[in-house]
């Protein structure tokens, strides 16, 4: 007797596992991506997953930045906001289901997502990853917005909390790839951008 409850609450989990996994669909948000500076009107095209430096060399912006002195150059990129929009649709029977996420497997770093012009999210690591429940805002026809503040203003606001300095400046209150700052071994270049593929 115990072993056919065993069996049949063994083939129970099996199938409601089996059921959940039709349940769940994913759908990868990665086309038609564009992006501008916060105070420029126009818009180019980007590459996601990618990051505003490489945006930008990819569209001949900037000279390829490990040329001669152009990491010197190219410093006004990180002093910039920045933006990247998508535009992607559903079908009736999807815009139907109980729950609908955004999933962020990357964003570098303080930025803030708006969905429909709604503002479902605000990002400050580059390391973790990201959700938002978007039901509330989801249509047939959807507008993916995403602005990229430059870490500089939220980490000088850190820093001025302090009244004391820490070592390694300004870097130690963002959570992103430290090389970015500048190492032994590479150049200056904190980047932004989605970084990680986007569902």
């Amino acid at each position: 007797m115990k072993y056919r409850l065993l069996i049949l609450l063994l083939l129970l989990i099996l199938s409601c596992e089996r059921q959940s996994k039709h349940l769940v669909s994913k759908k990868l948000i990665h086309e038609g991506w564009q992006f501008k500076k916060t105070t420029d009107s126009i818009w180019y095209p980007a590459t996601v997953p990618g990051s505003v430096h490489t945006d930008l060399y990819g569209n001949k912006l900037i000279p390829h930045p490990f040329v001669k002195d152009n990491e010197l150059q190219l410093q006004w990129i990180s002093e910039t906001g920045w933006e990247y929009q998508t535009r992607f649709s559903v079908d009736e029977k999807t815009l139907q289901k109980s729950n609908h996420m955004l999933s962020f497997d990357g964003l570098d770093t303080y930025a803030s997502v708006y969905v429909n012009d709604s503002l479902v999210l605000s990002a400050n690591n580059a390391f973790r990853f990201w959700k938002a429940d978007v039901k509330p805002f989801i249509k047939l026809e959807n507008h993916i917005r995403i602005v990229f503040e430059p870490t500089s203003i939220s980490e000088e606001a850190e820093k001025d909390k302090l009244d004391y300095e820490l070592p390694e400046g300004l870097r130690i209150f963002s959570r992103k790839a430290q090389f970015q700052y500048g190492w032994d071994w590479g150049p200056t270049f904190i980047t932004s951008g989605i970084w990680r593929k986007v569902f």
